[in-house]
């Protein structure tokens, strides 16, 4: 997992999270998931963000664990480097209470 300060305050980005294909569906992702954030949260953070494929199903997890969809993202860029042009930008805020109401 590799973690990245973001432009926003107190945000930290996952830049690139994988759980070889053999090991997948064993928790290892929730527990890397958990992990990170414990240590985050220790370390004065507010929120984590990141940008998953469309088609990826870890997107289900993400939401599983709080993370809410902020965008769909179209990036030529990805696409050529990945293999897929679409993708979603998604955000946990770790004091949902103080979010601003609109």
């Amino acid at each position: 997992m590799l973690l990245l300060d973001a432009d926003t305050p107190n945000e930290c980005y996952i830049e690139h999270i994988a759980v070889s294909e053999a090991l997948r569906g064993k928790g290892i992702g929730r527990l890397l998931l958990q992990h990170a954030e414990q240590v985050l949260l220790d370390r004065g953070y507010t929120s984590w963000s990141l940008a998953v494929a469309e088609d990826n199903s870890a997107k289900n997890l993400y939401s599983r664990l709080g993370f809410k969809e902020i965008k769909k993202i179209k990036s030529p860029l990805k696409g050529f480097f990945v293999g897929t042009c679409q993708w979603t930008f998604m955000r946990k805020n770790f004091y949902p209470e103080l979010e601003k109401k609109h």
